[in-house]
Order: structure tokens, then sequence, then C-alpha cells
């Protein structure tokens, strides 16, 4: 059981800076630390725990028990193409290419600098693609692109989710998406 002191940071109220997150991440775990010594404490840098945000934040480096999880979804234009949630620029067909990977990419090779960097762990604890308007070829060959960089930069991930608009399971049918878990399992 590992614990996440919370899911996404952002300042999207305009209220958290990187500074009070810092302070808030840091005081969780020393509080976590008062009760329990060796539970793995997992920490999320700002904006939705961006990659390109680890340079910002504070940790405590002889805590052997952190974690950073950091989350990939770049290109956000290709992977999040026909969500509800996104602005009317997300609506276009944007079919998989070879050259997004060069954006997925980056973001693991800012992860992997900083793991080698401090030392501490880090891992790609959501990537997916939601699959409203993508095929599943584009799906099955941008799943299959992230692993193999994944694999290549050294980070353990996890694929987010399990059975909705990104899901590795059709839930209606009652099994498992083949172009989906074919490409994470390979």
């Amino acid at each position: 059981l590992w614990f996440e002191i919370l899911n996404e940071p952002n300042n999207d109220s305009g209220k958290m800076s990187d500074i009070r997150w810092n302070y808030i991440q840091l005081s969780v775990v020393t509080a976590i630390r008062k009760i329990d010594e060796d539970r793995v404490v997992v920490l999320s840098p700002m904006n939705y725990n961006s990659a390109h945000k680890l340079s910002s934040m504070l940790v405590k480096r002889s805590d052997k028990y952190i974690v950073v999880d950091v989350h990939n979804y770049e290109p956000m234009r290709f992977t999040h193409q026909g969500a509800e949630w996104m602005d009317d620029s997300y609506k276009a067909e944007i079919p998989f290419s070879q050259d997004m990977m060069n954006d997925f990419e980056q973001a693991l090779k800012v992860a992997e600098e900083y793991q080698n960097k401090t030392g501490i762990k880090v891992i790609v604890g959501e990537f997916g693609v939601y699959e409203k308007q993508v095929s599943e070829e584009d799906v099955s060959q941008f799943l299959s692109g992230a692993v193999e960089l994944m694999k290549k930069h050294n980070l353990p991930w996890g694929y987010w989710e399990y059975n909705a608009g990104f899901g590795a399971y059709d839930y209606s049918k009652k099994e498992w998406k083949p172009f989906v878990t074919d490409a994470l399992l390979q």
C-alpha cells in the first residue's frame, strides 16, 4: 500500500503555487513519518504531475521511501482528442504519426534525468489515449511506442485506466481490449 498525497495538483483555482504545494507535500510527509517510517509516499509535481515541473519540487532525498509520479499524455492534441472536458480545439481528428512519440519522449527524458540526478525513483503513473474518435490501430501504435520509450528510459509505468474512455477493459462486453493490452504487454 502506497500513500499518494494528491493526484494531479494544479493551479486552476489560482491559489496553488509551487512553493505552497511543496510546503503541503513536505508537511504531509512529515506527519506520515511520525506514524509510519517505511510506507512508500508518492509525491506529485504541479501542473497535473508534469515531468516539466520536477525541478520545482522539494523532496527530502534521505527518505528512501519516496517515489515521484509523473503523468504523460503528450501530445495532448492526440491523446485527448474528442474528450468532452477539453475545449473545441480537441474535436479535430488527428491520426497517429511516429513524430508524436518525440513529444512523449521529451517528458520521459526530463523524468529520467531527474531520477538520475536525485536518486529519487520516478514512475509514469498515468498515460493513455482517449478512445472516442481514435482508431484501434492508432491507439495500439501510440501505446506500443510509449511502452518502448518508458522501457528505454527505465521508468516503470501504470496505464490510465481500467474501463472508461481510456480503458483497457470493455465492461459492456466483459473482455479486455486486445488492441490496448497487446500494446501494453509486449
